[in-house]
């Protein structure tokens, strides 16, 4: 089985991806849209058994309003109680390296803190570093759980 849904996110991405059995489902979320998007984010969220709120991978593919406010309080919201196997999401220390204690754009950097205080996977599948593909090289490819 494999599952898109798009949530409202107004001018803004949030994408509900499920794959894999009926039976054990897997999800993967992109973006969470701009602050307005949440309570559809938070409703879709709770019609999840709570024993199965899990998101294999949580992608944020960049800063802008439209795109992470409503995973910014997603991530500071504790009662919804999910799971995440890894969050995709380059934050300033990824982008320049040599430049670790500049600060990037606020969300980004609220996102970070937030991920380090929930002690939260984050980019694991490319070992802590960037998400990013260097100058000629290939395409990665990554397996996730299930296929």
């Amino acid at each position: 089985m494999f599952h898109i849904e798009m949530l409202p996110a107004l001018h803004g991405d949030c994408i509900w991806i499920e794959y894999g059995e009926k039976s054990r489902l897997n999800r993967m979320l992109i973006d969470g849209g701009p602050l307005p998007t949440y309570d559809a984010l938070r409703t879709r969220i709770e019609k999840v058994p709570k024993d199965q709120r899990r998101f294999e991978l949580l992608v944020l593919t960049h800063v802008d309003a439209d795109h992470i406010e409503s995973t910014v309080k997603l991530l500071n919201v504790q009662e919804l109680d999910f799971e995440v196997g890894d969050i995709w999401f380059n934050a300033w220390k990824h982008l320049l390296p040599a430049n670790k204690d500049e600060l990037g754009p606020v969300q980004g950097e609220y996102v970070s803190a937030l991920i380090k205080q929930h002690d939260l996977p984050w980019n694991k599948a490319f070992g802590q570093g960037s998400v990013a593909v260097p100058e000629g090289a290939d395409l990665p490819s990554i397996t996730m759980p299930a296929g």
